[in-house]
């Protein structure tokens, strides 16, 4: 007896699945399938959901009207503001000042300003201040804004 070669184009019955396992295979496929589904909804409920993100405004002290810094931080509380930056000049004279003006409210100390006149960088060398080296014109600059403001 010959052995018969197959045709590759011919496709045997063989090569078919029968039902009993077509069905087995579709049963199993879902019973995955839906575990995962589960998995998912599980870990999605436990997820931790993002908090929702904050807007902090705070203001210079010398942009916010009024006659003391007492003044000023309660319009910036009445106005919703949390930061409030100072001025560096002088401030070493100032640090009880500011303290007694935000006692008592939200308003946190955001930031220092520079407390120096001139730039770090500029093409006219008298010009050059180096913030380490506050100059004494810059010191008096702001304590006559202070009292102005």
């Amino acid at each position: 007896m010959k052995h018969q070669q197959k045709n590759p184009d011919r496709i045997s019955t063989r090569d078919f699945m029968d039902r009993r396992t077509l069905i087995k295979s579709v049963i199993g496929a879902a019973a995955v399938a839906a575990t995962y589904r589960v998995g998912l909804s599980a870990a999605q409920e436990t997820t931790p959901k993002p908090k929702q993100g904050v807007l902090k405004l705070g203001s210079q002290d010398g942009r916010i009207p009024g006659g003391s810094l007492q003044e000023k931080v309660a319009k910036l509380e009445k106005w919703g503001g949390t930061g409030l930056e100072v001025g560096g000049g002088g401030l070493a004279g100032r640090v009880k000042n500011i303290k007694e003006a935000i006692k008592g409210t939200n308003v946190k100390i955001s930031a220092i300003c520079a407390g120096y006149s001139g730039a770090p960088i500029s093409h006219d060398p008298a010009n050059v201040i180096r913030p380490s080296e506050p100059s004494k014109k810059s010191s008096q600059q702001q304590e006559s804004s202070n009292q102005q403001a």
